[in-house]
């Protein structure tokens, strides 16, 4: 399991989203978490439906009323605290969550060195 250092707890505010390329050697792994309700949830950043990235402009991942993750590309809807797609053409289906720690105000994701991102 490997630790990457996302960013500070109070660098996010209330229902605010961030994108992070966590790639190395030129091989990209995008994750984002979302605050809601103090809790951290991260994800993996990309759809069940078509694989297409989520967010409508740089750390833009919530819909327009801050109430579910949207896909950008089909507008589908996600349950911010599971990742359960709730409306649109992959319901029933999940984002790939990734385990977050929060360490000294500080938030890291925890990625397996095998996990395809």
């Amino acid at each position: 399991m490997k630790r990457h250092a996302l960013c500070a707890l109070h660098d996010l505010s209330e229902n605010s989203t961030r994108g992070f390329d966590l790639g190395e050697d030129s091989r990209p792994r995008y994750i984002f978490i979302v605050l809601r309700k103090q809790r951290v949830y991260g994800y993996v950043n990309r759809c069940p439906h078509l694989g297409a990235t989520m967010e409508w402009l740089p750390d833009q991942f919530l819909d327009y009323q801050g109430v579910f993750i949207q896909c950008a590309l089909h507008g589908a809807l996600f349950a911010v605290n599971s990742g359960l797609c709730l409306r649109g053409p992959c319901i029933g289906a999940s984002l790939q969550k990734v385990r977050i720690e929060i360490d000294n105000g500080q938030i890291f994701a925890l990625l397996d060195q095998s996990s395809k991102l």
